[in-house]
Order: C-alpha cells, then sequence, then structure tokens
C-alpha cells in the first residue's frame, strides 16, 4: 500500500532565525488542491519536536497543537520528516 502523496514541500531554515523556515523545493501531483505555504514558523517546543526529533509525525487534522497548517487549503492528512540540516519536508495526501 501506497501513501499516495500529493505535494511534498522542502523547508530550510532562514540565515538570520533558526525557528522560521521557508520553502526551499516542491515537488507536486499534477492534479494538486494543495499548495504549501511560503514561511513556517515554529516555537522552541515544535522545534525540539519536529526539527531536532528522530522520526517522522504523521498528523491527521489540523496539527494547531504544533504549528500553523502548512498547507492551503488545510489537508486532512499530512506529515512532518526531520532531516540532519535541521531542515524538513512536509508532505500531503490528496
Amino acid at each position: 500500500m501506497s501513501i499516495e502523496l500529493e505535494v511534498a514541500a522542502l523547508y530550510l531554515p532562514t540565515r538570520d532565525a533558526q525557528l522560521v523556515f521557508e520553502l526551499f523545493a516542491v515537488a507536486a501531483a499534477t492534479s494538486a488542491r494543495h499548495e504549501p505555504v511560503a514561511r513556517v514558523v515554529l516555537d522552541d517546543a515544535a522545534w525540539r519536536l519536529a526539527v531536532n526529533g528522530v522520526a517522522p509525525l504523521v498528523i491527521c487534522g489540523d496539527g494547531g497543537w504544533l504549528m500553523e497548517h502548512p498547507f492551503d487549503p488545510p489537508a486532512t492528512k499530512w506529515l512532518l520528516l526531520p532531516l540532519a540540516c535541521h531542515g524538513m519536508v512536509i508532505a500531503c495526501t490528496a
């Protein structure tokens, strides 16, 4: 069974703020309905969990406990994959 991702977005930290991430690259299905936001801002707790963590986070719903929703319109199922470079990949299903 595949997870059928619709959009995957690579976010990298800005030079001036460790908790602010800018959209760097996007891969999307031609029929994609969701667009990644241009900038993601995390608080300290969210950064430790989402970026400095060791495992992907799978989120069903808005994920407001972690960050503002990273897709427009909001996706109901999305995941966040932390990267060793302190960036992250955020992806959603159709």
